[in-house]
């Protein structure tokens, strides 16, 4: 019993001794290995205060720890080799393969070394051959003869070089013969510094876009260079290499380091032309103003022609509303000062657009246009904006409401002609619609499932409303300094259609009626001018309601007609015809009865003439004469199906031929009762697509009379119809390569990138890129017309129509496209564009033989969006607008 005491008290005694000093043993040592299963280290004597090992490869150091060194937060690495620690210096070394993180930074190298009290970290690669220092210096084949140099990650940029320092508590960094990619621009200098605000110094630095890693096509060279990530690249001298030779040099220059909108000044372009000299153009600023808005100006100046200035903004609230403003002014000029022929032009444009959502049921739509008449013809080179001949403004504000079939719109709207200088205003346009609605019909939880409508319940109206107010100014062309005459006219006018489409067998019937009213505020009032003897006129203002009306039935039905011919692969043929009859009735609202019409008789020669009153207005006015027309329609389509290869498949169905032929009769017509006779087809063979139509006539052509005559075709010349017009038109397109990829050949407009509303030959969207392979797409049209209308003057128009792509190369593509008039022997609008993808550069290439957009631009420049003004043009045009 007292042996067993003695073992009770003895043990715990002898462990609480011997424990602890083996303890202290094996940590009194100098170096802790951290290994791999397969490593073997020796140690030596030292003291650790504490660690912690988890996993096998990460390492967790007390708070004191932390606290002394200035790390506030967890340091996690790992290596594969072995982790080694100096207790005494407080320094760590990874091998092979080391990996640590802390916060946003990650470092990797093949040797990283940590030291604890200094919070730095020093990381290198390891050297597998011998490097000459030709190469050590100029950065080149460091990868050749070293592994796993370091690369390391703090936040969105990633730094490598050939050794890299750190330091946690300051943030700071060094690194030698470093690459760094920035916002997809890349950088290298022989030695750099980061600071803790994530600026980046650069000693004999270079940067460039191209990623060419061994060789870039292009980079600026400087020995100082200052970054500052997702803003700007700052350089004192600079220097500009293409393929290593050197370009030019400048003092200082700032590049843009980040994508999106971003202030600063808008490069210019330089050029010479005949006509005006040498130029400057474009030069101005960008201002972002925030999220939302941003502001543009720019300048161009002429040293023989003049200047114009431009400035625009632009705003856009996400869901809310969005819009442009941009106003522009010229001053050109040709000739000497003293050159009597000198002629001096000044011009402007103002352009307002802006859109609106103000609920999910209502809008408005700003768009405001207003130029001088030549402004264009001296600014533009676009083809388009050439021909112009009216300027259109309008303001729409539109709504509908939720559950009903009504919609409101009030519209304001500006025409103006540039060539006569004729100014139309409608001021404002109030239209309201109701779409069709069933006023009889029930509700659908009061009719059984299935149930048809009664007849009165398919009884449908539609409703539709217009008011507005005309201003129109006209100008004595022959007089331009003459003052304006101006002319007003409002009113308003309103329909109502009733249908109501029956069926009865194999026959569908729609009877209907239409019923308008227009309101006038004035109208015309013919008489003879004792004085002057000639027929005179005056305007009666007041209140002035007509009311006009038609009524009529329509009937139509389907046959259907199928055969099976025993030719290959078709299983059927059908034809299915549409025949359609219909009658309309029109009182005459010219007579007396209804007192829309009046005459006016000349006292000198009895002659007795009727007249609209309401006419010449812009509002539809009461028709003349009486109609009881009967109108007869036929459709035909013939389609084809054939059997599938595998009875997996679907049949298909092929469109052969759809024929189409109209004509009608008035009865209460006193002549020239029936009407011509239409026809037009639609087709398609293999991938020519084939359309046309021709018109004929039952009533002769009177040549001394130069009009058709109330005599039959027949009885004049034994053929039933006389032959007037014919049109026919051919189209096909063909495509190939690789895939049978498709070639993007729609380029994008020439737009401005501060103002897409103003199309601009100077920019071009080069990211449009040719399509990978070998891919070609060739279209062709042809159009033929053919007049007999009037047999004394035959008129024909014979148009070609072709345009080529084709991607000769992976990275070379051509456009082509032209016209050609057969019947003038005249080229059309010819035009020839050829891109060339140059790697990190892009050439382009775009001539006009001829016309008068004739002109050619040959551009080569950097693909990088930030570095689009690094370019090499040449330009030219006949009307000098380059």
């Amino acid at each position: 019993m007292y042996k067993n005491l003695m073992y009770f008290f003895l043990v715990p005694i002898f462990a609480s001794i011997v424990f602890p000093a083996m303890v202290l043993a094996f940590f009194s040592q100098d170096t802790v290995a951290v290994m791999n299963d397969n490593d073997t280290l020796d140690v030596e004597t030292g003291i650790i205060d504490t660690l912690i090992i988890e996993n096998g490869d990460t390492l967790f150091v007390d708070r004191d720890d932390y606290a002394r060194s200035g790390i506030d937060t967890v340091v996690t690495y790992s290596a594969q080799d072995s982790v080694v620690y100096t207790v005494r210096e407080r320094k760590m070394r990874l091998y092979n393969e080391g990996d640590i993180r802390y916060r946003q930074m990650h470092l990797r190298a093949a040797r990283i070394t940590f030291d604890w009290d200094r919070s730095e970290l020093f990381a290198e690669g390891v050297r597998k051959d011998t490097v000459f220092e030709g190469e050590l210096s100029s950065g080149k084949g460091l990868k050749k003869f070293y592994t796993g140099l370091p690369v390391m990650r703090d936040g969105p940029e990633e730094y490598e070089g050939y050794t890299i320092a750190y330091n946690f508590g300051t943030r700071r960094g060094r690194m030698t013969l470093t690459d760094t990619e920035i916002e997809q621009g890349f950088y290298h200098g022989k030695a750099a510094k980061k600071m803790e605000n994530d600026v980046l110094y650069l000693a004999d630095g270079w940067y460039t876009t191209c990623d060419n890693p061994d060789h870039p096509h292009f980079h600026f060279y400087s020995p100082r260079m200052r970054i500052v990530p997702r803003s700007s690249v700052s350089a004192a001298p600079i220097y500009l290499y293409i393929m290593d030779v050197p370009v030019f040099v400048i003092p200082f220059a700032i590049f843009p380091a980040q994508s999106g909108r971003r202030s600063g000044f808008i490069a210019p372009t330089f050029g010479e032309s005949v006509q005006r000299g040498r130029f400057l153009t474009n030069i101005g600023y960008y201002w972002a103003i925030n999220d939302y808005m941003d502001v543009s100006t720019t300048a161009d100046w002429y040293t023989k022609g003049g200047w114009k200035l431009d400035a625009n903004l632009r705003y856009n609230l996400r869901y809310k509303f969005s819009g442009a403003i941009n106003a522009s002014t010229s001053y050109t000029y040709s000739g000497e000062r003293d050159d009597p022929q000198r002629t001096e032009q000044r011009d402007y444009r103002i352009f307002v657009r802006h859109s609106q959502e103000i609920d999910p049921t209502s809008r408005l739509d700003v768009n405001f246009n207003y130029m001088t008449g030549e402004y264009y013809r001296a600014t533009s080179l676009d083809f388009d904006e050439y021909l112009t001949q009216n300027i259109i403004s309008n303001a729409t504000y539109s709504k509908r409401w939720e559950g009903s079939s009504n919609s409101m719109t009030i519209n304001v709207n500006r025409d103006h002609n540039i060539r006569t200088d004729e100014v139309q205003w409608i001021l404002p346009n109030i239209s309201f619609n109701r779409t069709t609605s069933y006023p009889f019909r029930r509700d659908a939880r009061s009719r059984s499932p299935g149930q048809p409508y009664q007849w009165y319940e398919l009884i449908g109206f539609t409703y539709s409303g217009n008011a507005r107010n005309f201003i129109n100014t006209t100008r004595d062309m022959e007089s331009p300094d003459t003052s304006l005459a101006t002319e007003y006219q409002a009113g308003a006018t309103h329909n109502i259609n009733l249908s109501a489409s029956q069926r009865g067998g194999f026959i569908t019937y729609t009877p209907n009626f239409q019923y308008s009213e227009t309101w006038f505020t004035e109208r015309e009032v013919r008489y003879w001018d004792e004085i002057d003897s000639v027929e005179a006129s005056r305007t009666e203002r007041g209140f002035f309601p007509i009311r006009y009306f038609n009524t009529g039935i329509s009937f139509q039905t389907t046959i259907y007609g199928i055969f099976q011919p025993r030719i290959g692969n078709v299983t059927g043929i059908r034809h299915t015809v549409t025949p359609n009859v219909s009658y309309s009735y029109r009182p005459d609202f010219s007579s007396s009865w209804w007192g829309y019409f009046d005459y006016f008789e000349n006292p000198e020669t009895g002659e007795r003439r009727k007249y609209n009153r309401y006419g010449g207005q812009q509002f539809p006015s009461a028709p003349m004469g009486e109609q009881q027309r009967i109108s007869f329609s036929v459709g035909n389509l013939f389609e084809m199906k054939t059997a599938p290869a595998d009875t997996a498949e679907d049949e298909r169905r092929y469109q052969l031929l759809n024929l189409n032929l109209t004509t009608g009769y008035n009865f209460a017509a006193d002549s020239l009762r029936f009407s011509d006779i239409s026809t037009n087809f639609r087709t398609s063979i293999g991938s020519f697509s084939i359309s046309g139509g021709a018109s004929f006539s039952v009533y002769a052509f009177d040549r001394d009379l130069g009009r058709t005559v109330n005599r039959y075709q027949f009885n004049e010349t034994g053929s039933l119809v006389r032959f007037q017009d014919f049109r026919l038109s051919l189209s096909t397109s063909l495509r190939g390569g690789s895939n049978g990829a498709q070639l993007p050949y729609d380029f994008p407009d020439l737009v401005h990138p501060m103002n897409p509303y103003a199309r601009d030959i100077r920019y071009y969207d080069y990211h449009h890129r040719p399509a990978v392979g070998i891919p070609w797409d060739i279209s062709f049209s042809w159009n033929f017309g053919y007049n007999e209308n009037d047999p004394r003057n035959i008129r024909r128009s014979s148009n070609i129509r072709a345009s080529m792509n084709i991607n000769l190369t992976e990275k070379w593509h051509i456009r082509a496209s032209s016209g050609y008039d057969m019947i003038n022997g005249d080229f059309t609008t010819p035009s020839i564009t050829i891109t060339r993808d140059l790697h990190c550069w892009e050439l382009f290439f775009q001539w006009v033989p001829t016309g008068f957009n004739q002109h050619y631009r040959l551009e080569i420049q950097v693909k990088a969006a930030h570095l689009r003004d690094l370019q090499v043009t040449k330009r030219g045009s006949v009307r000098g607008i380059y």
